[in-house]
């Protein structure tokens, strides 16, 4: 069970450190294409057009990083679809946009 458990915390170390050095790569490509965006935004996890509340868990991100997690957003579900996504379709945003755009609190980083 030791071994286990000793296994699973390696690998959700791995994951973690991944996810650090992707986010870093991508705020550096989110600065060098929106190079005048400073400051900082709270992004709501959901987000608002998506059926996300407007008092709902919101991250402060890098204003360049937030653009290009809007970016993102609007790839996998385009403004004025007529719709909102059906729960199993949010679910697949979700996890196809912080897969590729992580939130750095939750990765332990303070942006």
């Amino acid at each position: 069970m030791q071994t286990q458990v000793t296994a699973r915390r390696s690998a959700d170390h791995a994951v973690v450190v991944q996810a650090r050095q992707v986010y870093q790569q991508r705020l550096q490509t989110a600065q060098a294409t929106y190079p005048n965006s400073i400051g900082y935004e709270n992004h709501h996890f959901i987000p608002l057009y998506l059926g996300g509340a407007s008092n709902g868990q919101t991250y402060r991100l890098p204003t360049a990083y937030h653009k290009a997690v809007t970016q993102q957003f609007r790839r996998a579900w385009p403004y004025g679809q007529g719709r909102r996504p059906t729960p199993q379709e949010l679910q697949k945003i979700l996890l196809e946009v912080y897969s590729e755009y992580p939130i750095p609190q939750l990765i332990g980083i303070t942006p």
